[in-house]
């Protein structure tokens, strides 16, 4: 994602990108981090969550998981938001291996009524170049995913954040007999493309340095999880009792403990930022199970 932003904001040649990422699940702009997933079973698994410079829904990752994406400068006459156009050449290289991908009201790719692709656009509008890029489920532990983008029932949360539709997946790899590795799929996706689209190719290990500002970012807890809109949540404790946060910038604002008895301010939770270290410090032991 650091890759991509720097390729957005620094270059000016259209580019096709592909690439597979370790598990982690990758949130839109605009959403809660926390309620779009499970943060107990992601910790666990070792699943890290990053938010994206676009919006959309959330998305999972893993070495079964093919990503692209396509930045184009984009001439004033284009239609800048254009998820149709962009996810032609995706449908065309599917067809060489006999899949028919339909493209959805929800900017989704579909076959035979599964998803295996979701997508998300952003317009740098400094330069006017777009950014769109999308997942191709290829192979990847739909358990794992199912799992790790799956709320945790014990906590409700009010915003206004963008939330995720659910959707029926299944892998590529389902619909091709004797079908490669994820690896050899998309090399030959990118072969594709150099061929379709008369291009060249690059090494991006030459913009390792150049990506280390952009690097960081996805990497800070302010950003992947603070950035989430303000929020409130009500976290359903062990002794049938709750704990109600309102959430500003990722910063807690109010806290108090619901109980039979009564409600009371939890004041040593102000100003202390939304994560379960912090409420399992501050809470005076209260039996914190998630966040």
């Amino acid at each position: 994602m650091a890759i991509e932003e720097y390729m957005l904001k620094e270059r000016e040649e259209d580019l096709v990108f592909l690439y597979i990422n370790n598990p982690c699940v990758v949130l839109g702009k605009h959403q809660n981090a926390y309620a779009e997933t499970n943060a107990a079973y992601c910790e666990q698994n070792g699943i890290s969550v990053h938010r994206r410079l676009s919006g959309g829904g959330t998305v999972y990752h893993d070495l079964g998981n093919i990503n692209f994406c396509f930045i184009r400068t984009m001439e004033h006459q284009d239609k800048l938001i254009d998820f149709a156009k962009f996810l032609r050449p995706i449908q065309d290289y599917l067809k060489t291996w006999g899949i028919e991908a339909v493209f959805s009201g929800r900017n989704d790719l579909l076959v035979d009524g599964f998803k295996i692709s979701g997508n998300a656009e952003h317009v740098y509008q400094k330069k006017k170049r777009v950014i769109h890029h999308g997942t191709l489920l290829y192979s990847s532990k739909l358990d794992s995913l199912g799992n790790a983008i799956r709320p945790n029932t014990l906590c409700t949360y009010t915003s206004k954040a963008v939330n995720s539709v659910r959707s029926k997946v299944q892998n590529i790899a389902h619909f091709i007999e004797d079908a490669p590795s994820a690896i050899n799929f998309m090399q030959a996706m990118g072969d594709y493309f150099l061929l379709k689209m008369k291009g060249e190719s690059m090494n991006m290990d030459d913009f390792e340095i150049k990506i280390e500002d952009y690097k960081s970012k996805y990497q800070t807890w302010d950003w992947n999880y603070g950035y989430s809109p303000n929020y409130t949540v009500a976290i359903e404790l062990l002794n049938e009792s709750f704990l109600n946060l309102k959430v500003n910038k990722g910063i807690i604002a109010e806290a108090n403990l619901e109980k039979e008895s009564g409600v009371f301010s939890i004041d040593a939770l102000m100003g202390r930022p939304h994560k379960k270290e912090e409420l399992e410090k501050k809470s005076e032991g209260l039996p914190i199970v998630d966040i």
